[in-house]
């Protein structure tokens, strides 16, 4: 070892460890980052500290969501009876049986024998459905047309009306008519109105219903 020629000091005292940066060669060298330590007790234990990642959960809402509100229930509805459709003919038939279902206290047209004549009356105009009569004894007369012939309704039961005031209400009674049908179209109730109240229109449903029998 030589002496430094400024102090005369040995350089063996003021030596310092390669690459420790100036620390004093009993200081510990630092570290290097991510380097696991390990320290050593009395008992000669090694215990080594490694670097921990905690992974932080979202934290839960501490509202409940809110649910959401169902419908309320709909009321529930009886059914009502059931109701069926009819053609012309059939509804033809219904009526020259059961007049009165029309019309309280109308009968069928009867000749001058008292028979029954007034269903299906032929007449040069067309056939007349029912030539019935009312309590009063005025002539009613009745049409049930078919469903393609509504452009013919009006005008049809006028002639009809017409003929039989003139060939058969020979006691000078009135003389009226009913068309009876489903529905009444659009373009014939502009016509019917024209009538001057002379002429009824009746829509029908038939409708099936049940009841009990006492035993």
């Amino acid at each position: 070892m030589s002496a430094c020629p400024n102090c005369g000091r040995r350089a063996a005292e003021n030596a310092v460890e390669e690459g420790t940066s100036g620390l004093a060669s009993n200081e510990p060298a630092p570290l290097p980052l991510n380097t696991p330590v390990t320290e050593q007790d009395d008992g000669d234990t090694e215990v080594e500290l490694e670097e921990q990642v905690v992974v932080e959960r979202p934290k839960k809402s501490a509202k409940p969501a809110a649910k959401q509100a169902s419908p309320p229930a709909r009321p529930t509805r009886e059914p009502g009876p059931a109701v069926f459709h009819l053609n012309p003919g059939q509804v033809r038939t219904l009526i020259a049986e059961q007049p009165g279902l029309l019309e309280k206290g109308l009968g069928i047209y009867a000749d001058e024998s008292g028979k029954p004549v007034g269903a299906h009356f032929p007449s040069p105009v067309g056939e007349i459905d029912l030539l019935a009569r009312d309590p009063k004894g005025n002539f009613v007369v009745i049409m049930v047309p078919e469903p393609g012939d509504t452009a013919n309704i009006v005008g049809g039961i006028l002639q009809r009306m017409g003929w039989v005031r003139k060939h058969v209400a020979n006691d000078k009674k009135e003389v009226r008519g009913v068309v009876v049908l489903e529905q009444l179209p659009e373009e014939v109730a502009y016509a019917a109105a024209g009538t001057g109240g002379t002429v009824a229109f009746k829509a029908f449903r038939v409708a099936l219903t049940f009841h009990d029998i006492d035993i």
